[in-house]
């Protein structure tokens, strides 16, 4: 009828420096197009306010430490890596103020530089130098990603950073695994990553339903109302 046709496309927050390639039917996409709609809209995004919102919502208050928001286990482990976690740009004096869910992020984000991939060169970027002039609807906001994050029960945020410092040896292959799989499309692997770390932590389950879950179903309204009435 009078609806919106949508391109529906699960892209991927790294890629490798020279970018990612297109296949002819994702790029027949993008050129026919008359609008996009993206996770973040990255270009309504200054680094000033990016700067800001950290400062913000990142440092621990005053007067409170790391060790007063995890668990002995995950406060354990940390003081085992120190030397590994140091090399990665946070030692002690430095991730001691900071919240449990932005030492995982930067821990992740240090992971993927060494990896040969980034997050600059994400799948996005090639649909943002696509797009032109044409409109872009975001989803979300970056400041509600980030306050989505700062706002996990302290309990899910202690599990996040065990999760990701207890797998730190072997990141570097998990992120290079999960790029692969992702060019290939391979469903099955990727599908396999939502459920990760649920058989040795099953509260971790919350987890990725705040993060896919509910996140998804929150998006289902503005899909839902392009294809009824795409003006």
């Amino acid at each position: 009828g009078r609806g919106a046709t949508i391109l529906l496309m699960g892209t991927i927050h790294i890629g490798p420096i020279e970018g990612w390639e297109f296949s002819k039917a994702l790029r027949d996409g993008l050129e026919r197009a008359d609008s996009f709609v993206l996770e973040v809209d990255l270009d309504q995004i200054s680094e000033d306010a990016v700067g800001t919102l950290l400062s913000n919502l990142v440092v621990i208050p005053s007067g409170r430490e790391i060790d007063d928001f995890v668990s002995p286990e995950t406060a354990k482990l940390l003081a085992e890596n120190d030397e590994l976690l140091a090399s990665m740009g946070l030692p002690e004096n430095a991730r001691r103020r900071l919240k449990p869910w932005y030492i995982a992020m930067i821990l992740i984000e240090s992971a993927t530089q060494r990896s040969g991939l980034s997050s600059k060169a994400a799948a996005e970027s090639v649909i943002r130098a696509a797009r032109a002039a044409r409109p872009v609807l975001a989803l979300e906001t970056f400041d509600e990603q980030l306050r989505m994050l700062d706002e996990i029960d302290p309990r899910l945020q202690d599990l996040m950073l065990r999760d990701t410092v207890g797998r730190l040896d072997n990141a570097v292959e998990e992120i290079l695994a999960l790029a692969e799989a992702w060019k290939n499309g391979n469903e099955n692997f990727l599908e396999e990553l939502t459920r990760e770390g649920i058989d040795e932590m099953p509260e971790f389950e919350r987890f990725y339903e705040i993060i896919l879950g509910d996140r998804n179903r929150r998006w289902l309204a503005t899909f839902r109302s392009l294809l009824d009435d795409p003006d």
